[in-house]
């Protein structure tokens, strides 16, 4: 709930002819005014009637109804009766559909469902609440505007038009939102993991729209609008490339630590003032804090936005042809101009520092150092073989899998017999709202019998370690001789699917939920270490791996790994307790 009127300039819409075909929308005449905390509120309800009727409503289900076109008809009734009488707006619009069924007697369950979604806040009577609640009496058979993927049985997206031809006209704008956020409203598995209810997020993106005036804004309301989701999985993908603002490259990578943005490697081109280590204090003459807070915004990250992996994308694009920048080396300040690059000059240059890790090899003469994120399931079986003496296995997490089933190969030496390592939650079919537990994964030898593992096995973890890589990092922790050695992971696991919107932009979201076997949640936490090691600015200079130097020191030292591990539940309490309270 907005708690202040927000007074910008807000494109309403007025209905003044009819759709002409099928998967078009109607004109729109154009009036100003301002946005208040109410019509914003108006707005909300609008979305939340108009979600459940796509969804829930016979007519819609059955392919009667054009719904973009009903939102286009809803919006203007809205605006075109008096600003204080929603209650009118919304029933002549549901009194004008088609095929309502007789049964208007909600069941217990139907209306539990329909106050799930927050649908008692609509200014309506009780039989029109009645109504709609009993349309979720028996289960959707037929969905028109959506459905399950098979096996999976996550969303998607079906009969709905991208427009790909975008012109900044209202009716789209306004589509992209109440389309996006419905889906995430009924599909999107991790509601009790966001920081606020997602009702109050699309207050908080009314005034984002409303500026819309080209496709510019229009993408930068996208990408506030995924942000909002608080998933690692919630990218924006637009010709085949993930929308990130910026047409150019600096040619440098960057890293946060400590709040601070330092240079973790720069590109060999020539103009490129930039080494690995600088701190950059100032970006086109404004401190960097400011520099960070207009881009944080707009990342996808499940956790702290500063810790996203995203976020040094972001920051690396740019659409001037060079940049101002203030830098430390050392204890020297000085200013220094930053030429950008097209993608495919920077992709043909070297780094300055390359610090690639092979694939494998012996670290101290007695770890062996597995690059498994890297590895083929080939790979890694020729691999493991040449290390069977090895007195330490150093697994590299940090990176998303090149194959699925390396780590199911490495988990049969692990594990014998077959254990639980987590649980997944999928949509309720045929009951859009609802979720449910539907698989465990097992993971562990068919086999029960026979010679298991029993050297200590250290993975590396980082912000980098994402959805795959967590599902694995899930399973290894059932061995008991692990331990996880890094940062927290992404905190975005469960399988991808995604919603066309105007301009045939596609917005991602995670539409599994997955859990550790006691319900413990990873999303947005991450899979926590169980040795938390942060890279350093020294060691950054230097080009040191800080936490595959601890990893290594751990083993050498000889301690007792099951003494260093915690499960998951103990970590995120440990955090809530270094957390202050809330105010």
């Amino acid at each position: 709930m907005l708690t202040r009127s927000i007074r910008i300039t807000l494109i309403l819409l007025w209905l003044f002819c009819s759709v002409s075909q099928a998967g078009s929308l109607s004109h729109i005449q154009l009036i100003e005014s301002e946005t208040t905390t109410e019509r914003t509120q108006q707005l909300l309800q609008s979305a939340l009637v108009w979600g459940w009727v796509k969804y829930y409503h016979p007519a819609a289900n059955a392919g009667k109804l054009d719904i973009d076109a009903e939102l286009v008809r809803l919006l203007s009734q809205q605006w075109a009766a008096d600003k204080q009488d929603m209650t009118t707006a919304i029933t002549d619009w549901l009194t004008a559909l088609p095929d309502w069924p007789d049964d208007v007697q909600p069941s217990a369950d139907a209306w539990q469902l329909y106050q799930a979604q927050s649908m008692q806040i609509l200014p309506l009577p009780l039989e029109w609440h009645n109504a709609l609640a009993a349309l979720a009496n028996k289960p959707v058979k037929n969905p028109y505007y959506f459905d399950y993927t098979r096996w999976i049985g996550n969303y998607q997206q079906q009969n709905e038009a991208g427009y790909p031809d975008f012109s900044a006209e209202p009716q789209q704008v306004w589509l992209a939102l109440f389309r996006y956020w419905n889906v995430i409203h009924y599909f999107f598995p991790y509601h009790d993991q966001m920081d606020v209810a997602w009702t109050s997020r699309f207050e908080e993106l009314v005034p984002v729209f409303a500026q819309v005036k080209d496709e510019v804004s229009y993408r930068y309301a996208l990408l506030r609008l995924a942000a909002a989701v608080q998933d690692g999985h919630a990218i924006i993908r637009h010709n085949n490339w993930m929308l990130i603002p910026g047409h150019f490259f600096l040619p440098v990578q960057f890293l946060i630590l400590d709040g601070k943005v330092l240079v973790q490697n720069s590109y060999r081109i020539e103009g490129n003032p930039l080494q690995p280590g600088d701190e950059v204090l100032a970006f086109q003459q404004q401190p960097t804090s400011a520099w960070l807070d207009s881009v944080l915004p707009i990342i996808p990250a499940s956790g702290d936005p500063m810790l996203s992996s995203y976020l040094r994308a972001f920051l690396q694009r740019t659409n001037e042809a060079e940049v101002r920048m203030t830098i430390r080396r050392g204890e020297k300040i000085s200013d220094v101009t930053v030429p950008s690059f097209g993608y495919s000059q920077l992709t043909a240059t070297p780094l300055s520092r390359s610090i690639v890790l092979p694939k494998h090899q012996w670290l101290d003469g007695q770890v062996a150092y597995l690059k498994i994120y890297a590895m083929s399931r080939k790979e890694f079986s020729e691999a493991y073989a040449l290390y069977q003496t090895a007195d330490a296995l150093l697994l590299d997490l940090r990176g998303y899998p090149n194959d699925s089933g390396t780590f199911s190969a490495l988990m049969r030496h692990l594990v014998k017999g077959r254990s639980a390592a987590l649980g997944f939650v999928r949509p309720s079919k045929g009951q859009p709202g609802s979720f449910h537990r539907f698989y465990d994964s097992k993971t562990g030898s068919w086999w029960p019998f026979g010679r298991a593992e029993t050297r200590p096995v250290i993975a590396l973890i980082s912000a980098r370690s994402m959805s795959q890589s967590e599902t694995n990092l899930m399973l290894l922790q059932l061995y008991q001789n692990s331990l996880l050695v890094g940062s927290n992971t992404a905190g975005a696991n469960g399988d991808i699917t995604f919603v066309t919107v105007p301009g045939d932009y596609q917005l991602y979201f995670s539409g599994l939920g997955v859990y550790y076997p006691d319900d413990t949640p990873m999303q947005r936490y991450g899979v926590l270490p169980d040795v938390l090691v942060q890279q350093t600015v020294a060691d950054l200079r230097i080009g040191q791996d800080t936490q595959l130097n601890k990893a290594v020191s751990i083993i050498a030292s000889g301690q007792n790994i099951q003494e260093l591990r915690s499960s998951q539940v103990d970590k995120i309490q440990a955090l809530s307790r270094k957390r202050p309270p809330l105010e």
